[in-house]
């Protein structure tokens, strides 16, 4: 058995699919054996480093049949495709995040601040039912008290038009309905549960905050790689949640954005394929 070896002819042009119907120039290389053949054909697409495919060719009484491709790869293209993402994990520790990445441990520090810039709720999101201005005034049917203030003023959920509304618009709330309750039922329900997040945060039972996650270097200061997330709510630990995603998208950076090339992690390595 013979073998040569081929480059499809391609001009000017690097990273062409092969393409079965292209046409094929045969190399000045006389390999002998299969072994031999394949190392000729690895020499000869790192000797071109054109990104043409290069074919090797066994021939048995005239008959011709393609043992292997190969195209060139950078070492960059190689290493991007030959990487995983790096395994992540990230967990609180008091007031840190400890993360491992990359092979790689950080630490995070964690702060929680009182967003200050953040209203109402019912005026800051949608899905809400109605609620008055500070009024001095009693309570008109279908309200309830949502919170008081000083000399006797009051604020008033509208729980009527609430629950009109969630029929409406078909909200729902824990429990959530499996079917056993009517639309009346699911509606009156969703909009009880509506009165009682908005009176948590009017008595202080939950608030916004500012959610900002620092990197700390190996003597435990701040760095510049920080991230913040604002008008996040803290209850339900809904806050701890969006630090552990802030440290999460901090470590994506590493190796790219932060400057830190010394290792090669995958976010890097794309980055310099690109």
């Amino acid at each position: 058995m013979k073998y040569r070896i081929e480059v499809q002819q391609v001009f000017g042009t690097t990273g062409v699919a092969f393409d079965t119907d292209a046409q094929w120039l045969e190399l000045d290389v006389k390999p002998r054996g299969l072994a031999a053949a394949k190392v000729a054909l690895k020499a000869a697409v790192d000797v071109w480093k054109t990104g043409a495919p290069h074919r090797l060719v066994a021939i048995l009484d005239g008959t011709s049949v393609v043992v292997e491709v190969l195209s060139y790869q950078s070492p960059y293209a190689k290493l991007v495709a030959d990487a995983k993402p790096p395994a992540t994990t990230v967990e609180f520790c008091g007031e840190t995040i400890k993360a491992e990445y990359a092979g790689k441990a950080f630490t995070f520090r964690v702060s929680f601040e009182e967003d200050t810039d953040s209203g109402e709720p019912w005026k800051e999101c949608d899905g809400h039912g109605p609620v008055s201005d500070w009024v001095s005034r009693d309570k008109f049917p279908g309200e309830f008290v949502l919170n008081g203030g000083r000399h006797g003023s009051k604020r008033f959920y509208d729980y009527a038009e609430a629950c009109r509304i969630a029929r409406r618009d078909g909200w729902d709330a824990k429990p959530y309905n499996d079917g056993s309750q009517t639309k009346r039922q699911q509606a009156a329900k969703a909009a009880l549960s509506d009165f009682n997040y908005l009176r948590g945060w009017c008595v202080g039972d939950w608030q916004y905050v500012g959610v900002v996650v620092t990197l700390l270097d190996d003597n435990g200061e701040e760095t510049s790689v920080s991230g913040s997330l604002w008008g996040v709510e803290d209850q339900n630990d809904y806050h701890h949640t969006a630090a552990l995603e802030l440290a999460g998208e901090l470590l994506a950076g590493y190796g790219s954005s932060w400057g830190l090339v010394s290792k090669e992690t995958f976010d890097y390595l794309q980055t310099e394929a690109n």
